[in-house]
């Protein structure tokens, strides 16, 4: 009889929280989830692109920089390699930077639905 008593006074005090809650409808799945392309967020800025290919085969990719010079658009970019990019400071000075597959982010990034 006490647990009777008991289990009823739970259910009796706990049936207003569980009015309460509310069932939120699942985000909407995004529609296009193709990027227009992906890109490369450098430390300095650059002049110019000497080359661009795939690491792993050495096809060539096309890109772009932005004005001011501080991110490389890879246009035709597919995914799951590591990109080596030779570029061109103010300066003169000519580097290789090479960026895995981790380190290049579609554009536009996909937004998360709150």
């Amino acid at each position: 009889m006490k647990y009777s008593v008991l289990a009823f006074g739970l259910l009796l005090f706990s049936a207003p929280v569980f009015a309460q809650i509310e069932i939120k409808e699942p985000p909407p799945v995004h529609q296009n989830t193709t990027p227009e392309y992906y890109q490369i967020f450098l430390n300095e800025p650059i002049k110019e692109i000497q080359r661009a290919i795939y690491k792993s085969d050495g096809v060539r990719i096309k890109t772009e920089i932005t004005d001011d010079g501080s991110t490389i658009k890879l246009m035709n970019y597919k995914g799951r390699n590591t990109v080596s990019v030779l570029v061109k400071y103010a300066d003169g000075r000519v580097e290789e930077i090479v960026k895995p597959s981790c380190h290049i982010v579609p554009y536009p990034y996909p937004k998360k639905e709150s």
